[in-house]
């Protein structure tokens, strides 16, 4: 029925999710070039036109690699916090155009902007702190739902598949923390941008003040890929400790099993 229901907006979803994926591209490959990377805002800018939820999916990515990189220790926390800060300039820069952009589609063609269901027109809405915090809880539980409450045939097996992904996925974080020697500064900071992955994966749900169908939480399933990367990375560390590979070939089985 949800395939039936989005077919004849297909093409424009997925050309939504390419520009987003390339906003995000754009970004990581061109690190440390501040004209290169403002490059990104063009298809920020042109996901957000196609479909708003999609840029969901950028900001995904650039969390799970700010992550990785907290992971690997490899650079200065301030590094990678300037790496970060850049990424939300360059998102925040998308936004605020194709805002501009809405005002004056609306002038130009003189018509007026939807207030319904989960428009864009609902984020004028927010507007005190009660319908903030309100939005804010269902973002939040709009994630727990997507992997506890699964809308699928077999809920229960799922269900538990998803519970042992999680378990074994802050495992993982441990053990690399421990083993990537992390000082308690980036531990706080990794801390937080997990905190704050819901919130970017579900951002569509915030600004609609609450409001969020399954078409609207695809970028949570970015969550299955950090976990997989996390495997890997871990898999990594073991192979230079010069431990043996069945170990190694153990966890890559179990992250295409459970994945």
């Amino acid at each position: 029925k949800t395939i039936e229901l989005y077919m004849h907006d297909f093409d424009i979803y997925m050309i939504a999710l390419f520009f987003s994926t390339l906003g995000a591209y754009i970004l990581i490959k061109n690190n440390g070039n501040f004209l290169k990377q403002s490059l990104s805002v063009i298809p920020f800018f042109i996901s957000l036109g196609l479909y708003p939820a999609y840029i969901q999916v950028g900001i995904g990515i650039l969390m799970i690699y700010i992550i990785l990189d907290l992971l690997k220790n490899k650079e200065k926390l301030a590094v990678i916090l300037k790496r970060g800060f850049t990424y939300i300039f360059f998102l925040l820069i998308g936004l605020i155009l194709y805002f501009i952009g809405t005002k004056l589609s609306i002038k130009v063609f003189n018509i007026d902007i939807s207030n319904k269901y989960n428009s864009v027109g609902n984020i004028k809405n927010i507007n005190n702190l009660n319908v903030i915090l309100h939005s804010l809880k269902l973002t939040y539980t709009g994630l727990a739902s997507f992997y506890f409450k699964i809308n699928i045939f077999n809920k229960k097996v799922m269900f538990f598949l998803n519970m042992i992904l999680g378990i074994s996925g802050i495992y993982f974080v441990i053990k690399l923390i421990r083993e990537n020697k992390l000082n308690i500064r980036s531990v706080l900071t990794l801390i937080l941008v997990f905190a704050l992955l819901p919130f970017g994966l579900n951002l569509s749900c915030f600004l609609s003040g609450g409001i969020s169908h399954m078409l609207m939480r695809y970028s949570m399933t970015l969550l299955y890929i950090l976990y997989i990367l996390l495997i890997d990375m871990y898999s990594s560390n073991i192979r230079k400790n010069g431990s043996n590979k069945k170990l190694i070939k153990s966890f890559k089985t179990l992250a295409l099993i459970l994945s």
